[in-house]
C-alpha cells in the first residue's frame, strides 16, 4: 500500500490540532453565539474591514471565479445545491468549480470526538511547503452545510487573492457558531461575504430584504423580524430542500445551523441596505 501524499498528511495534522482550539466552547453553547448574532449591528464592521471600495474588490474577485455572482443564479450552482441531498451531486459541485482553480482540494468527513465543530478550512500557499493553496471541506456535515462551507473557503482564496500579504494567518479554521466573530476579521468577512453572495444573489436578496426595517439607522442593532426571518426559511426549503425544524440531527447541530442562517441573512440584508449590493 503506498503512503499518504504530503497534502493528506497536512490535513491530518491540522485536523488534529483543530480538536483543541478554542473555538469549540462556542460551538457547545450555540445560543451564546445566536444571542451574540442578534444584538450584533453588522454595518459597523462592513464599513471598518472593507467599506465601498473594498467590498467592490472582492466582487470583482470573486466574479473571476463565479463570473454571474450576485447577478443571478448561476445555473450549474442551482441545480447541485437544490440536489444537494445527493452526495454524488455535491461532488460534481466542487469538481465543476475546483477544476477552474489552481488548488489543493480534499473532501472527507472528519467526525471524531468533537469533529463536527469543525466545517473545513483553508491553507494559503507556502513557498517551501505548499505551492498551491489547499481547501479542505468535512463532509460529515449535512449536504447543504458542506456546500456553503466549500463557498465560504473559495471566499479565502478570493480574499488571498484580493489582499495578498495582509494576512497573517496561513490557516483559517471554519467552526460552527462563533459567527460573531468573523465580523472582526477581514479574511473571514470577505470569505463570509462570498457565501452570501453566492447564497442570495440580489435578484432574491431584494425580494427577501428589501423591506422597511432597513431604512432605520438603528436597524441593523435588532434582530430578523419574523417576517423576514420567515423568507429565509421558506427559501432555503424551496431552494435547498431544509427545513430546520424537521431535520434528523442533534439539537446542538440544529443551533449550530440556526446561527449561520442568522448570521448569513443579517449579512447579505445589510450588504444590501448600506451599499445597494
Amino acid at each position: 500500500m503506498r503512503g499518504k501524499s504530503e497534502i493528506t498528511k497536512l490535513v491530518d495534522e491540522i485536523l488534529a490540532s483543530a480538536a483543541g482550539s478554542r473555538e469549540l466552547a462556542a460551538w457547545r453553547f450555540p445560543q451564546r453565539d445566536i444571542r451574540r448574532l442578534a444584538r450584533r449591528d453588522y454595518a459597523p464592521s462592513l464599513r471598518q474591514q472593507l467599506g465601498r471600495e473594498g467590498l467592490r474588490e472582492v466582487l470583482r474577485g470573486a466574479r473571476r471565479v463565479f463570473p454571474k455572482l450576485n447577478r443571478d443564479h448561476d445555473p450549474l450552482m442551482v441545480a447541485r445545491w437544490e440536489d444537494s441531498a445527493n452526495y454524488v451531486a455535491l461532488g460534481k459541485l466542487f469538481s465543476s468549480v475546483i477544476d477552474k482553480l489552481a488548488v489543493h482540494f480534499q473532501a472527507t468527513p472528519f467526525r471524531g470526538p468533537e469533529g463536527l465543530a469543525l466545517r473545513g478550512f483553508y491553507v494559503d500557499r507556502d513557498p517551501t511547503a505548499l505551492k498551491r493553496p489547499l481547501i479542505y471541506v468535512n463532509t460529515a456535515h449535512h449536504p447543504v452545510a458542506a456546500a456553503a462551507t466549500f463557498f465560504h473557503e473559495i471566499g479565502h482564496f478570493v480574499a488571498a487573492q484580493v489582499f495578498e500579504g495582509r494576512g497573517d494567518a496561513p490557516v483559517h479554521l471554519f467552526f460552527d457558531a462563533d459567527y460573531a466573530s468573523h465580523l472582526d476579521d477581514i479574511d473571514e468577512l470577505t470569505a463570509d461575504i462570498v457565501l452570501s453572495l453566492v447564497a442570495y444573489p440580489a435578484p432574491v436578496a431584494k425580494k427577501i430584504f428589501d423591506t422597511p426595517w432597513r431604512w432605520s439607522a438603528l436597524a441593523n442593532r435588532q434582530p430578523l423580524s419574523n417576517e423576514v426571518f420567515a423568507q429565509v426559511s421558506e427559501y432555503f426549503r424551496l431552494r435547498f430542500g431544509v427545513i430546520l425544524s424537521t431535520m434528523d440531527l442533534p439539537p446542538r447541530r440544529k443551533l449550530n445551523y440556526l446561527a449561520g442562517m442568522i448570521h448569513f441573512a443579517k449579512l447579505r440584508g445589510t450588504l444590501l441596505a448600506e451599499y445597494g449590493i
